[in-house]
């Protein structure tokens, strides 16, 4: 049970790390991809 709040935590906090990366959008963040 723990890991699975465990999970669903880092997949949370990669979804809104991805959705701030989109929107914020630096300069050459592109490029790395």
């Amino acid at each position: 049970m723990n890991d699975a709040v465990t999970l669903s935590a880092l997949t949370f906090g990669a979804q809104a790390f991805v959705t701030l990366f989109v929107i914020l959008d630096p300069p050459g963040a592109a490029q790395s991809f």
